[in-house]
């Protein structure tokens, strides 16, 4: 069974190759930029960085490289915890939210393609059981 989830997550990553590239981002960029919320998060001051490294399952030191490129190309900036100054807490820019709506868009497009031959009912069913292994 192992293998099957391999081959399906080779698939995905596949069709998702071309948005990397028309992008110039990294598969890690592209995967950080899409767990991103792109609206709303100026308002609550941004994510913080020690969610993102949950939610992608990236190293702590990978993420902090990542960012900084990303924020180099302006699509973020990284601000100081109110709470806790040690902490960092990521903003997407006007340019990095419109971005990010655009991969997740791309994201979204390429699950739906993979997952066609997948009745509604079995997609319901399949993402249950993948949400009780997670």
């Amino acid at each position: 069974m192992p293998s099957h989830f391999r081959n399906i997550l080779a698939l995905i990553e596949k069709n998702l190759i071309p948005a990397y590239q028309q992008f110039d981002l990294t598969e890690n960029q592209f995967q950080i930029l899409n767990a991103l919320p792109s609206s709303e998060m100026s308002d609550r001051g941004g994510v913080g960085q020690k969610l993102l490294v949950q939610v992608t399952g990236f190293p702590k030191h990978q993420i902090t490289r990542e960012l900084a490129k990303l924020e180099t190309r302006g699509l973020l900036r990284r601000t100081v915890d109110q709470q806790s100054r040690r902490c960092k807490n990521i903003i997407l820019t006007k340019e990095g939210s419109n971005l990010a709506g655009d991969i997740s868009l791309i994201y979204n497009n390429v699950l739906r393609d993979v997952f066609s031959v997948l009745s509604d009912e079995e997609c319901s069913t399949l993402q249950k059981l993948l949400l009780k292994v997670y």
